[in-house]
């Protein structure tokens, strides 16, 4: 595992791994090192020790210890570690050579550099060595309890303790340094799920804030206008207009609100009814054709905001006089489409890639496997989003 703060997560999460990886190492290189000093260990009959000499046992656990840590925390994090060839013939040689002083009491040392070579090695031959390493295990137990005047059950069952005992601190070493770097990958990609949670939260409100308050905004603006040219003449119906204008202003204010708990919903009938009024009161001739089945809420919520963009486009960025709002369904495909006579040259208005509003409508539609298009001929500006009826689940995001 990381032994850095780097990957976003806290520091005593990051050090998890290699803690419990140096427990682990500890308590398996002091097995040999107590056997030795106690004479405790006849797994299998063998000469008696040479030695009992502790201080010899201590400085050879010891630097087992060191160098079985290094090669774990290095397996751990995916890597080798440098010169891991003299640091494997080192732990091999203090692995073997104190067997000499200790005897049998010293076996739980082979561990160590078998668990390593399969570290650094990998593949195949890491598989055959451990194999080859428990085989001679087994026979070099079972040849001595033979010798010694052993029976049958004897050597079978000599045999099998000392291959079993072998592959269990084999596997116990290899496969805890395995287990760390699988939990550090699993924190990695939690923290990559949490960022694009995050990112993606992040533009659904930029996306949501804009298309809301876009249309709100337009709202006020043209009443505004509105109030300024009636106040004179009619103040009943300037007043009017204000009360609208605060009316608006409260509804964008909860619609604000909805969205920082992503609560907030709309309705395509709705939205229809209010871009219809809006540009009636702008002075546009509007007309509306939709011959759509019944939707599904997230293509109803696609083309609820597609009319609210429209609209709102069509009143800041274009001379229209006439509107045209069609829906229809082909095959497989619903598709509403928004014309305007009042196409300018602004590459704002009919860019595919000028406006925020238009390319979150297009990020809207790529979640339901749709798409929008943009279209500019004689005068008039076609914003076409078409959808499959019913979106697989797969194909379904936030819309």
């Amino acid at each position: 595992m990381s032994t850095t703060p780097s990957a976003g997560l806290p520091l005593w999460v990051v050090r998890r791994g290699p803690w419990f990886l140096a427990v682990l190492i500890t308590a398996s290189a002091a097995l040999p090192v107590v056997a030795a000093i106690g004479d405790l260990d006849h797994s299998f009959p063998a000469p008696p020790p040479r030695s009992r000499n502790p201080v010899l046992a201590v400085s050879a656990g010891l630097a087992i210890w060191g160098l079985q840590l290094r090669h774990s925390l290095a397996a751990a994090r995916g890597v080798r570690p440098t010169g891991w060839t003299l640091s494997l013939l080192a732990l091999t040689v203090l692995a073997l050579a104190p067997a000499s002083w200790f005897s049998v009491n010293w076996i739980s040392a082979l561990w160590f550099p078998l668990a390593s070579a399969v570290m650094v090695l990998r593949g195949r031959a890491a598989m055959a060595l451990t194999a080859v390493a428990l085989l001679l295990q087994g026979v070099v137990a079972g040849w001595a309890t033979v010798v010694t005047g052993g029976g049958t059950v004897d050597v079978v069952v000599i045999t099998a303790y000392n291959m079993i005992f072998l592959g269990f601190g084999v596997g116990a070493l290899y496969w805890s340094a395995l287990l760390v770097n699988r939990i550090d990958e699993l924190f990695a990609t939690r923290a990559d799920l949490a960022r694009s949670a995050v990112s993606g939260e992040r533009r659904r409100m930029s996306r949501d804030l804009h298309d809301v308050l876009g249309q709100s905004l337009s709202a006020i603006s043209l009443k505004g206008d509105l109030a300024l040219r009636l106040l004179a003449a009619r103040r009943d119906a300037a007043l009017r207009e204000i009360e609208g204008i605060t009316d608006i202003a409260h509804q964008a204010q909860q619609d604000v609100r909805a969205i920082a708990r992503a609560e907030h919903e709309v309705s395509l009938r709705t939205e229809v009814d209010g871009a219809v009024a809006l540009l009636e009161a702008g002075g546009l001739e509007v007309h509306t054709r939709l011959e759509l089945p019944e939707l599904t809420d997230p293509v109803s919520a696609l083309f609820a905001w597609t009319v609210r963009e429209g609209a709102t486009n069509i009143l800041r960025h274009s001379q229209a006089q006439r509107c045209w709002l069609t829906g229809s369904a082909e095959h497989e495909l619903v598709r509403l489409e928004i014309v305007n006579d009042g196409a300018t040259g602004s590459a704002r208005a009919g860019s595919p890639t000028g406006g925020s509003g238009l390319n979150g409508l297009a990020e809207r539609a790529r979640t339901l496997a749709g798409q929008v298009r943009q279209e500019r001929s004689r005068g008039r500006f076609r914003l076409v989003v078409e959808a499959p009826a019913t979106p697989s689940r797969t194909s379904q995001g936030v819309a």
